[in-house]
């Protein structure tokens, strides 16, 4: 005999049921990521398709979920106090299914005794408890309960079954992904924590991945990192102000022969400071597949100061400390001679000479201790509260007496601040600064000393005016940079190690102020220096 209409009708409309049920599943896990928002959709259209009341998931611990899991939702928005008591009561159900690895249905509620009694309480009628199995693995249960008796028939119940297995596809999905987010997480934390920076490019040359330092180094933060870049465009990225050197035929060579590139040097010029980078480049390959290409980019610009340091230093030595060892043991030979007898006048020279080219040595060696503690950043000062005037006076009135052909010129204000300075340190920088102006200037020319309040900035200004040969504009900073020498053939005869105005940067630095110079070639050179004050003093008189 064949079926009834209404048990054709019956059977068409569950398997409508099934087609949408499952259609649900599929549909959310489409429009998100998070397992939270997912089950929240898919209990909300399971409470409309099956017309139930309350859905309560279950899942197990596992090693990336350690603790268990529980989500509810509800037809109603319950009371957190009552949802909480029935998510409690229900979740035992869940955790049954799971230890008998298999379904549990209750047609009643209210009238089994082994139901809890907030249950039998309640408006719920009949609840069916589903084990979520993946692969012969149980992960979880799905609870559903609704307000009318025996709501759950062997059809909707095979629907159900149904649903339970595709969340248990999706769960053990999200699971999955969730590791490897996680780990991709971890080792991106990884490469953008590196001292170098890194980037890998697929079989084209198309960035895949940059991390931040790298695009830092060639100033290049502007870089879209969404936007489809080929490592070779990344010229017309650049900064026009930004001057990169780098070995482009052997990368690009090296990169087409799918080679290990083992070493290039890297120069960046930026604002008049230069950093090197040293660039290495590999191959990534599965055990048959080429993926791609990567670079790793350190900074040696430390390594490459200290070698460039080494050999100036080398350099400086051998010339400058040659002339006056020279001269001290050419005199101090000439003294011990047994052939030969000098008078009084004659001993005289050569044992000043002597002094003189010691102190000459003495000062050459404190320098080179100044520069060496400046560079590695244990300068230390002896601070005080200071009148300018008063070190001023006696540095000028060494000068007046060493150079009398010169005029010292002196300009300070009635009223000025004190300043907190380290008396020693500010001489220093003075006597190099005169010194300076003495030997680049013509004999019987006015060198000035000029000093101004900054009132606004609270700092004190002091300048150095000289009627030397002055300075060209494309060395005026460099003459700050250690070991510098003008190459202009009026200073070739001029003695000096070339790190006095390196360490008077670093001594007025150290003070919180700012060194820098004025000039142009042939019309003189005006260096100032701040320092801070710490009050306005009266003016002589009301002092006095």
């Amino acid at each position: 005999m064949g079926k009834r209409p209404e048990e054709d009708l019956q059977g068409a409309l569950m398997k409508n049921k099934k087609m949408a049920a499952l259609y649900t599943v599929m549909s959310s896990v489409q429009n998100t990521y998070e397992l939270f928002d997912v089950l929240n959709q898919i209990f909300n259209e399971i409470i409309k398709l099956f017309e139930v009341d309350f859905v309560t998931i279950y899942l197990v611990p596992t090693d990336d979920y350690e603790h268990e899991y529980f989500h509810t939702v509800g037809k109603k928005n319950y009371p957190p106090s009552e949802k909480k008591s029935y998510t409690k009561c229900i979740s035992n159900y869940n955790k049954l299914a799971v230890k008998q690895e298999k379904r549990i249905v209750i047609d009643d509620l209210q009238k089994s005794e082994d139901v809890p009694l907030t249950l039998r309480r309640s408006n719920f009628k009949s609840l069916v408890s589903i084990p979520i199995d993946y692969q012969n693995t149980i992960l979880g249960a799905l609870t559903l309960t609704s307000c009318c008796p025996g709501r759950f028939g062997e059809q909707e119940l095979a629907v159900l079954q149904t649903v339970c297995n595709q969340m248990g596809v999706i769960i053990t999905n999200f699971v999955l992904l969730n590791v490897i987010s996680e780990k991709h997480q971890i080792l991106l934390a990884i490469i953008n924590s590196m001292h170098e920076g890194l980037i890998l490019l697929d079989g084209k040359g198309k960035i895949i991945y940059g991390n931040s330092l790298f695009f830092q180094m060639f100033h290049l933060e502007k870089v879209d990192g969404q936007k489809e870049l080929f490592v070779f465009d990344l010229k017309q990225e650049k900064n026009s102000e930004v001057e990169v050197v780098l070995p482009y035929k052997e990368l690009k060579e090296r990169f087409v022969k799918r080679e290990v590139f083992e070493y290039g040097q890297i120069s960046v010029t930026y604002h008049e400071k230069t950093k090197y980078y040293l660039i290495q480049g590999f191959p990534v390959n599965t055990s048959k597949t080429f993926i791609g290409y990567g670079y790793v980019v350190r900074d040696i610009t430390r390594e490459k100061e200290v070698d460039n340091l080494k050999n100036s230093l080398l350099s400086t030595v051998s010339h400058e400390l040659r002339s006056p060892l020279t001269t001290i043991y050419g005199n101090a030979e000439s003294l011990l001679r047994k052939d030969v007898v000098w008078t009084k006048e004659e001993q005289g020279e050569f044992i000043e000479a002597i002094v003189e080219e010691s102190k000459r040595l003495r000062k050459l060696i404190d320098e080179l201790m100044d520069m060496s503690k400046i560079e590695a950043g244990v300068f230390k000062l002896d601070i005080h509260t200071v009148d300018m005037e008063k070190v001023i006076a006696r540095v000028v009135k060494r000068f007046r007496n060493k150079f009398s052909e010169n005029s010292f010129i002196v300009k300070i204000p009635p009223k000025r601040p004190y300043v907190l300075i380290d008396e020693q340190r500010i001489e220093q920088v003075l006597n190099n600064l005169l010194e300076n102006a003495v030997k680049y200037s013509p004999h019987k020319k006015n060198i000035q000393i000029k000093v101004d309040c900054l009132k606004k900035d609270n700092l004190l200004k002091v300048g150095v005016i000289d009627q030397g040969i002055g300075i060209a504009s494309q060395d005026q900073r460099a003459i700050f940079k250690r070991f510098y020498r003008l190459e202009n053939p009026h200073y070739i005869q001029i003695k000096g190690s070339g790190v006095g105005l390196f360490i008077a940067k670093g001594i007025i630095e150290n003070h919180g102020g700012t060194l820098w110079v004025e000039s142009k070639l042939g019309q003189g050179s005006e260096f100032y220096f701040t320092v801070p004050c710490q009050e306005v003093l009266k003016s002589e008189e009301e002092r006095k």
